[in-house]
């Protein structure tokens, strides 16, 4: 994933407001200095390249973000359905599917697409979780074939849907789907280590006094995902398809991804971007 992946920084200012979180993205995204530093994939070289235009619809999300431990990966080992005992994944037989709905708009025909391994239950637990969230455009194929299948049946209900979208979560879900070339590990923790290092890095928590008087350690952070930026506005987007109007993604592919991450206090902007190469 690290040739497709990128991190970023930034300052800002006024201060942030989570009720004006809207109009916060629309300013970095016409930003001039944004504008023509925030490196994505080239829909032309497929190269890294500045963004290079100022955006009129930005389509975004809240996500989640309060974990403050790892213990949300505990709930995987239930039953040992997905995990043994010491880490272990449980396998299942391998099939290959293409996890994209489609490539319109890419220039590239979906059949180009890469079919992806699926040699073990956490994939399709990861997989089956990630098909349940908006902006996840998954191929009707995968779908049809999560919805038949036994293994994916049983896997249901480890997270809660809370669990399931926070930021943490979603980085560990990216990981476990991997690249175009992935080499998949046999134990979770590796997946678990990296998802929590890049999470630590991302975020900001501070120590805050609880209903009780104790201390407790609060994630600071607002994370924001985005799911497409546009130059049309409100009466041409109704004339161009949505997947076409996304210029931050070169292709159309199942995990690409683009999170902006906000520190209010230190009024630092963190970008993770990730485009499958």
């Amino acid at each position: 994933m690290k040739d497709g992946m990128s991190l970023q920084a930034y300052s800002f200012s006024p201060q942030y407001k989570d009720y004006l979180q809207a109009d916060f993205v629309a300013d970095f995204f016409s930003d001039e200095s944004v504008v023509h530093s925030l490196n994505v994939k080239s829909m032309s070289t497929q190269k890294w390249s500045p963004l290079g235009f100022k955006a009129n619809r930005v389509k975004q999300s809240s996500v989640p973000c309060t974990q403050t431990t790892t213990t949300v990966f505990d709930k995987l080992k239930k039953d040992e359905k997905v995990i043994r005992k010491g880490g272990s994944i449980v396998k299942c037989l391998p099939e290959f599917f293409r996890l994209s709905s489609s490539a319109e708009g890419s220039g590239k025909d979906v059949g180009e697409e890469p079919e992806v391994e699926i040699g073990n239950l956490l994939q399709k637990f990861v997989l089956k979780t990630m098909s349940l969230q908006s902006g996840n455009q998954m191929s009707f194929e995968f779908l049809d074939h999560l919805e038949n299948d036994e293994d994916a049946e049983s896997l249901e209900g480890l997270l809660s849907k809370e669990d399931a979208e926070e930021f943490l979560v979603q980085i560990f879900c990216h990981l476990v789907v991997g690249g175009s070339l992935c080499q998949y590990e046999d134990s979770i923790l590796p997946y678990i280590q990296v998802a929590t290092k890049i999470y630590k890095d991302l975020i900001c928590v501070a120590l805050e006094k609880s209903e009780l008087g104790e201390e407790v350690v609060q994630v600071k952070s607002h994370v924001i995902k985005i799911h497409g930026v546009s130059q049309q506005d409100d009466s041409e987007q109704q004339k161009v398809n949505s997947k076409s109007a996304s210029l931050i993604f070169c292709r159309t592919r199942f995990n690409n991804f683009m999170y902006m991450v906000v520190d209010p206090h230190k009024s630092l902007l963190f970008t993770f971007y990730h485009q499958v190469v």
